[in-house]
């Protein structure tokens, strides 16, 4: 599924093309770095500027680190190609292998029919298709609950101090992956007994994810911000969760649209999955020895718990979105998958997952897009002899051209909706860019910007820049 699905090679999503210059940096032997300030980035764009690079905060660093580092024997494309196949081959396997083997055959086929499910949900291509982190981020959850069963069994700290390395590990991948020190915690006192080895489990397992949060936080001075959520963000959630269920293209447009218009169903959807797992995670909670099907759900529940303190108090971008609960929906998967039931209930079970299959995972679904170069792009920039680019694609030119790259600054800040000072930084643009160099682009396929425009006309009329337009792109050159 994963080579069929990816047979036009990666196909960037914007937030990928920051994974992909962050990891090309790291091939570079810059680890903390990026050539790319992304549209909804709290950086200021001078900083690329200065340096062709810029540090890489808006997200962990364990994926670049992991494709980065494979870069060196197979490019960056090879490496994010690697790594998201592998990624996609290891949910399937540990779904079907579980915390224990399939008791019969019918089993067997009820845990690769989840495993098709995982792996085949139109989110589940998409992410692949984009060089996305939670591929490996949902293969290293999994494997995180199995070894969590294991430890119930051994109750040997070598596998406590194996389930805190691996949490930590995952933490670097998606900050949400945090709060999974909980779970290390509460099953490192269960299983050894001892509260000391499983506060030291703990620690190891949030240094990594929360030290990495920490330098990030001080680089871009984000602040804690109680943010006014809305409708939306249900709808979001409906819709994101029926996509499990329902073979269609989760854009966010069609999230919105199908949200808006058949609201009931897929909120019943959404309600019904989230009681499974709220019972899970009080089934892991109440009893001392739960069965390992509850911890894909406690795990999941964790990672909810994560999204929405995220949502309310730290982040306006996150949401119910299916690329964010697709972890989530990985783990309920495999609690069902891995939930034993009467040997008789085992021909139903089948049916069921057949079913989803079906209506879920759909071959006819996988289409593998292609990303198509504009060769106007890469040769108006190679003209210009542009070492920086400023504009509003800044992550098409990046990929396209490899030339560090930043977004025009916004006026809030995305991430909290703070107000922000963007004039002083477009006012001396045109000075900083011709010492580096570098040049603005307006392309077609990029975000309007009216500020932007506005301010650059009125900076052009002042004979600071020079402005040609060629096939619908508008290329801002400082004057001499």
């Amino acid at each position: 599924i994963a080579l069929l699905t990816m047979r036009s090679g990666i196909t960037p999503h914007s937030d990928g093309v920051s994974y992909w210059s962050a990891a090309r940096e790291v091939n570079r032997g810059h680890f903390t770095s990026s050539g790319l300030i992304p549209a909804f980035s709290d950086l200021d764009l001078r900083s690329i500027i200065e340096s062709g690079r810029a540090p890489f905060v808006d997200f962990p660093i364990g994926y670049p680190w992991l494709v980065g580092i494979l870069a060196f024997a197979v490019g960056v494309i090879g490496a994010q190609f690697v790594v998201e196949v592998a990624a996609t081959a290891a949910i399937a396997a540990l779904i079907v292998r579980g915390p224990s083997r399939p008791e019969s055959f019918r089993q067997l086929i009820v845990r690769s029919l989840c495993a098709w499910v995982a792996i085949g949900v139109p989110i589940a291509v998409q992410v692949r298709q984009g060089g996305l982190p939670e591929p490996p981020f949902a293969a290293g959850l999994l494997l995180f609950c199995i070894v969590a069963a294991r430890l119930r069994r051994t109750r040997s700290t070598a596998d406590l101090m194996w389930l805190a390395a691996l949490g930590g590990s995952i933490g670097l991948l998606r900050f949400v992956g945090l709060p999974l020190v909980v779970i290390v915690v509460v099953e490192g006192i269960r299983s050894t007994g001892s509260r000391c080895r499983a506060a030291i489990a703990g620690v190891m397992c949030a240094l990594p994810g929360l030290v990495n949060a920490v330098l990030a936080n001080r680089v871009t001075g984000r602040q804690i911000h109680i943010m006014d959520r809305g409708w939306i963000d249900l709808k979001f959630a409906g819709t994101s969760f029926a996509g499990w269920f329902i073979s269609w293209n989760t854009t966010v447009s069609d999230i919105l649209d199908a949200g808006w218009h058949t609201p009931l169903p897929f909120y019943a959807i959404a309600f019904a999955t989230s009681a499974v797992i709220v019972l899970g995670v009080a089934r892991w909670v109440r009893n001392r020895n739960p069965s390992d099907a509850t911890l894909p759900l406690a795990v999941a529940g964790a990672l909810f718990g994560a999204l929405i303190i995220t949502m309310i108090m730290y982040d306006a971008l996150a949401k119910f979105e299916p690329r964010m609960l697709y972890p989530a929906g990985v783990m309920v998967i495999a609690s069902f998958a891995w939930t034993r039931v009467p040997i008789q209930q085992h021909t139903i079970r089948v049916m069921v997952a057949a079913a989803w299959v079906v209506i879920a995972a759909s071959p006819t679904t996988w289409g593998a897009p292609r990303f198509d170069a504009d060769p106007v792009r890469s040769q108006i920039l190679t003209d210009a002899g542009a070492r920086v680019v400023i504009g509003n694609a800044a992550d098409l030119a990046h990929y396209q051209t490899g030339i560090p790259a930043a977004y025009f600054p916004t006026a809030t800040y995305i991430h909290s909706g703070i107000a922000r000072d963007r004039d002083d930084v477009m006012t001396d643009l045109p000075c900083r860019l011709r010492q580096a160099d570098g040049v603005v682009l307006l392309d077609p396929a990029g975000f309007p910007d009216g500020w932007a425009i506005d301010v650059l006309e009125r900076q052009l009329n002042e004979g600071r820049w020079e402005r040609t337009t060629t096939a619908g792109y508008t290329l801002y050159t400082p004057s001499d």
